[in-house]
């Protein structure tokens, strides 16, 4: 197993039909919109995964986001 302070990389997203199966052990989602593109990050009990988005992509799942009820954490 993993040693305690030990920390891995998140895992980046490529695809984002992956989003859906990840979202299922979602716990927390994080944004941070910059000028170009939107990151995502979407922690699970055992990982964090990435995804960069333009903002027009992002827009289309955000509504999506919002009804899950998962804590969505903006900055």
């Amino acid at each position: 197993m993993f040693e305690r302070g030990v920390t891995e990389v998140p895992k980046e997203i490529l695809d984002i039909d992956e989003i859906d199966e990840i979202l299922r052990r979602t716990i927390e989602i994080r944004i941070k919109r910059h000028e170009k593109l939107v990151k995502v990050k979407f922690r699970t009990r055992r990982y964090l995964y990435t995804i960069k988005l333009s903002p027009e992509e992002f827009e289309e799942i955000y509504p999506r986001l919002r009804e899950l009820g998962i804590k969505i954490v903006e900055f």
